[in-house]
Order: structure tokens, then sequence, then C-alpha cells
């Protein structure tokens, strides 16, 4: 029996929602035929109408014959025969997996008359998850052709559950199975990783053999499977499908269809955040016109929005429209958030003493992860990178981190855009305007910042704002704003054409740097450069790094002065050796950091000792220290 609250979860984020049903049997008849009507076809729709659905009914010969079949992808709910002609099941399958590749999500529940419906499930399933083409299992080619000498004398058949765990993706228990593992190992004397390999190589050969799976287009996502030996279901991608056995009682109430719907979605037991999506999607529907006509309800901001559309360049005219877009379905969505909010604070999970602590956090990660739980710290950095980070846009953007492209981040250094986002509008400049001179070329000021791998110290210091939590390839990485020092570092760039990111997010711009020749010491070079957006900061938080990259370039300098330091006793002791000029200042640069020195020396007011001569001043004995 399942719990009261899942029940009423199912109920409202996916029953509820439904309204249109589509009955796919080849034993039915369609509306236009002139035969007879089918028992289970007359069920099916009564039991639609008494729930208040629309309920179509058809034969399935467009499917089998290969002709339009629009119509099909249309429902809220398809209930489909899974042999459509004669014993074969390859329509129903393949439209199946048509089904989870599709851009609408869908409910399917395939009816069949074979009574063994766990075998029915895997079939499904197999052909949901599919196969990599042969040339593609092994990344060794030696382990291909051990595989090639080998592959006959593999007698071993994994069970039912076993096959069933390698269609889910846990390849672990299908890799540890004693029986295999033996003929491999002791019986083919295969070691190392091949071992793994071959197995996987094995349940491939089944699904392709047994279960007629055509090699090629594979599920990114391995299926998950669920249910009882009654209801089985499989979960993919845009699909979730039951399976249920045409039997005597159901044939004439087609309520009980329905039921065994319910059941196998009661027993997926969908958490809230998702069951709150699929609620927040069902209300959407639901608002309609209605909503529609509130959220747009003055013509004169109506006229005003298209005026900014139009007024645009070409350039910046995807720009414009991404804002005003999301301000209308921010303005749609927020007349169904409280809908949404009451749904989902009513499924939340509870918790018996809920605080910021890791015994909070190990109970929020067992909700989700109770097979192989992350660390603390990996599931912190997630978040963090979820609240900070966004889509990256099609041009350069406020808050967008780049690296170069070539080095990427293995020299530890990235770069912020800290230019004024109205700066970075991709538009041809005013006339007479410098940045006209220069356009396409679109100057910008960036940050420089840290990047390092992430460790449980930098999520220590998470609320301080000193770091921006990404992946980088797959790996959690952080960025460090700050350090120690509250100046950041500057530098310059110009983009070329105004910053759009490419296919593969990258984007040309031209840095400056000295020549490092002793020849050409102090000459400035321009370095074109290709570089990568590894991300893009939420507006919020750019813009506050914005502001403190302001505030330094607006500061105004004082002229106070530091106290010396006092001196070292135990460097005094030593020998004094003459301080060794850095190799990026020039003998002008040094000679004119002396006669500062100097000039500062005399400034400092001579004291005198009680019978009036001049005393000693104490000074360090080499200029004082760069702060």
């Amino acid at each position: 029996m399942a719990d009261a609250l899942i029940a009423e979860r199912v109920e409202q984020a996916y029953i509820r929602p439904i309204r249109t049903v589509l009955a796919v049997d080849d034993d039915f008849h369609r509306y236009d035929s002139a035969e007879g009507r089918n028992p289970r076809a007359i069920a099916i729709w009564r039991a639609c109408r008494e729930r208040g659905w629309l309920c179509d009914i058809d034969d399935g010969s467009d499917l089998i014959s290969g002709k339009n079949t629009r119509y099909l992808f249309k429902s809220d709910l398809l209930i489909l025969d899974y042999h459509l002609q004669g014993e074969d099941p390859k329509w129903s399958r393949d439209f199946l997996r048509q089904l989870a590749d599709s851009d609408h999500a869908s409910l399917v529940m395939v009816y069949t008359k074979d009574k063994d419906i766990l075998s029915v499930r895997r079939n499904v399933a197999a052909h949901l998850k599919g196969v990599k083409e042969r040339d593609l299992w092994f990344p060794d080619p030696k382990v291909e052709d051990e595989w090639d000498m080998v592959e006959g004398k593999v007698k071993e058949i994994p069970t039912g559950e076993l096959i069933d765990a390698y269609i889910g993706g846990r390849t672990d228990i299908c890799r540890s199975d004693k029986r295999l593992t033996d003929v491999l190992i002791k019986e083919l004397k295969i070691t190392g990783p091949a071992v793994g390999q071959m197995s996987d190589a094995l349940y491939d050969t089944i699904l392709i053999e047994r279960l007629g799976v055509i090699p090629g287009n594979p599920c990114k996502m391995p299926p998950l499977l669920g249910g009882d030996d009654k209801v089985p279901w499989v979960y993919v991608n845009n699909l979730f499908v039951v399976c249920i056995v045409k039997n005597t009682e159901n044939e004439n109430d087609g309520e009980l269809v329905f039921k065994d719907l319910e059941k196998a979605l009661c027993e997926w037991e969908p958490d809230f955040m998702r069951a709150s999506v699929a609620f927040a999607r069902g209300e959407f529907a639901r608002g309609g016109f209605e909503q529609e006509r509130s959220s747009l309800s003055d013509p004169w901001l109506q006229a005003g929005w298209l005026y900014h559309a139009w007024a645009g360049g070409v350039e910046e005219r995807d720009a414009r429209l991404r804002v005003l877009f999301e301000r209308i379905i921010r303005s749609y969505t927020g007349k169904v958030l409280d809908k949404v909010i009451e749904f989902g604070s009513k499924h939340i999970p509870s918790h018996a003493s809920p605080a910021a602590n890791l015994e909070t956090l190990k109970a929020a990660i067992d909700q989700f992860c109770k097979q192989n739980p992350p660390q603390g710290e990996h599931v912190l950095h997630v978040l963090n990178e979820y609240l900070a980070l966004d889509d990256l846009a099609a041009y350069v953007d406020t808050g967008t981190i780049f690296a170069p492209a070539a080095s990427g981040v293995t020299n530890g250094i990235v770069y912020i855009c800290v230019t004024p986002a109205c700066d970075l509008v991709p538009r041809v400049p005013r006339g007479g305007s410098w940045e006209k001179q220069v356009h396409p070329y679109r100057p910008i000021v960036s940050m420089r910042c840290r990047i390092a791998n992430v460790s449980p110290a930098h999520l220590t210091i998470a609320e301080q704002s000193k770091c921006i939590y990404l992946k980088v390839d797959g790996k959690q990485m952080v960025v460090v704003l700050s350090d120690d020092s509250a100046v950041p570092t500057l530098e310059w760039f110009f983009m070329e054409g105004m910053g759009k990111l490419g296919a593969d997010k990258t984007f040309n711009a031209i840095a400056f740097t000295q020549t490092q020749s002793d020849a050409e010491v102090g000459q400035l070079k321009v370095e074109p450069m290709s570089m990568k957006a590894l991300g893009q900061i939420r507006s919020i938080y750019a813009n506050r790094i914005l502001q403190a990259a302001g505030q330094h370039m607006s500061r105004i300098g004082v002229d106070f002065v530091n106290l010396p330091k006092p001196p070292d006793a135990k460097k005094e002791a030593k020998v004094a050796v003459k301080p060794v000029p850095r190799s990026d200042e020039s003998a002008a640069s040094q000679a004119d950091q002396a006669t500062v020195c100097a000039a500062l020396l005399t400034t400092i007011p001579a004291t005198k000792n009680e019978s009036g001569a001049p005393a000693k001043t104490d000074l360090p004995p080499s200029p004082p220290e760069q702060v």
C-alpha cells in the first residue's frame, strides 16, 4: 500500500494533468472503421469518460505501414499494444524509443497478453538503453583481439536479474558475478581490466542476439527499472513506461488499467523536487489564456516592448529579446509560483532537527544518494555552483569567466570580465567615439584570479564572497577572487567580433605584454590569443565583483606615509647584502626608486637630544621594504 503522501503527490503531479488518452491496438478499430467494436476498447473508453479524459482509439495501421504518425505523439497518456502485428513487438519498441527521445513527456502503458511481464519489461528496457557499435566496445585493440579468440568459449549465460542490472547501468554487480569471473579468469586466463571489458561485451552480445537490440545510438543515461512482477516499469529520458498484462479482470473494467498506472508511479516514488517540477508543468497548462492575458494586460507596455526589440541593432537583437522574454516568463510564472511552493513545501521531506550542520547535510545526501553517497564538500560545491552560475550567453558579458584556450587552467590563472554590461552590448558604437574607431573590437577590463582544485578550506569561506565554484571539464574547481589582498589585479583585452562566443565557447582577443629579450626591454607587444569561456556568474554576483573593481579604479590616492619597519636585530648581525634588483625592473626605474627614497628621508624632521644637538636617527640600512 503506497504511502498516502506519495499517492497524493502522484495524483497531483502526474495523474491530474492528464487530459487526453490514446489507445493503440491492432485488435481495436478506429472510429472511422466499419468493423465491430472491441470490448476491451469500450472498457478503456468508458473509464476515460468517468475520469473526465478525452479518449481516442487507433488500430496502429499507420505506425506499421510507416505513414504519418505525428498524432500518436500528442496524447498525455498512451496505451500501446506490445504486439501490434502478430507476435512481433518491433513497431512498439521502435515507437517507444522515439517517444523517449522526443521533447514531450510521455506516460505509456504497454498492454500485452504475454504472461512473462518481467521479460517484456526487460526487452523494452534493453531497446531503450541501446548498444554501442562493436568497434567501440574495447578501448584497447589487444583486448578486442583476445575477445575474438574467447567469445565463443564463454558459455555462462547470466540470470534475468543480472541482465536487468546491466541494462540499468549497475555494471559493478554484473562484473562481480562469481560464475562469470570464474570462467573468464580461471578457465580463459583473462586478467586485469580486460575482465570487466569482456564482461560488458558478453552482456552487449546478449542484448543483441537474445533481445534483438540493433547496435548504434545508445542512450546517454541507462534506464531505471522498477516495480514488481505485476506492474513493472521503466523510466528513461522523457518516457515512463508501465507494463500491464491483459487479463479477464481488466477486459471489461478499464479502471483497473489506470489503477495499475497509479500503483507503478507510486512505487517509482518520484522525489519532491521532480514532482514539484511536474506539478508546475501542469499548472502552467491549466493557467492557459487567463494567465497569459493577465501577464500581458498593458497595451502601452506591449508597444514599448516591441519598440525596444526593434530599436536594437542586428547584433544585439537576440540579447534584447532574451531580456524581454525572460521578464515576460518571470511575470507569467509568478502567477503559479505560490501554488507550486504550496505543493513543494507539503511534500518536502521532514527532518527531526534541521540546522546548518554536518548531520543535516548527511541526512540530505541520504535522501537522494543512498548508493555511493558523495562527500559533503562535493554536494556543497554543486549547490554553490548552482546558486552562483548562469548559462553562458552568445557574447561575453559582465561576470564571464575565461582563460587562454591553449593552456586552459593549467597555469592557475583565469579572468573575470568586469566591464559594465552596457559597454558590452553587441552593437555599433555611436559616431565620433573611441569605441567606434576600434569597432568591431571591444575593449574590456578583466580581473585576474587564481583557479585551483576545490578543497574543504574553500567551502569554509563560501559566505565571504571570495570564491566562485564551477566545473571545468567535469572537475570541481574554485576561482579565488582574492586571497589576502583586497586590491584586485586588473588587465585589459581587446575582443574580436565584440566578444561573440563560438560553438565551442571560444573567442579571440588581443592581450598586451612586454617583450622579454634584452634588446627590446620595455617594448609593448601585441599578442593575439584564443580564449575559452568557462562559466557565467549570475548578474547579482557579477555586479558585486564589478563594484569592487570599480571602487578600485576610482580610488583617490592619498599622500600618507607608512612608518618604516623597525630594524631586525638578527638581520643586522649578518653581513649586509646589497639588494638584488627585480628582473622586471629597468636600471632607470631602480634609480627613480632610489631618488624617491632619498626624498622621503629628507622630509623626516630631525629630532634633538636634551643638549639641543641633533639626535641620531635609527634608519634601516637599506630602503624600506615594498608594501
